[in-house]
């Protein structure tokens, strides 16, 4: 736990000095996007009877209006 922590931090760190006036809560957004896409693009590999709607895994993230 405490790695993941550690590496999560800078990760954070490392993101925030190319974004000075970023925010944890963009940074997560950020995070939560990209995690969505790569689901997105693992679930396209499924057959279709068994992949989820592609609405239904957009909307576990929001959208970008519920970040700021």
């Amino acid at each position: 736990m405490g790695s993941l922590i550690y590496f999560e931090e800078r990760d954070y760190k490392e993101w925030l000095a190319e974004n000075p006036d970023g925010t944890r809560e963009r940074y997560a957004y950020e995070i939560a996007a990209i995690t969505a896409e790569v689901m997105d693009e693992v679930l396209q590999e499924l057959p279709a009877r068994v992949r989820p709607d592609p609405d239904n895994v957009k909307g576990l993230v929001g959208d970008e209006s519920d970040c700021m």
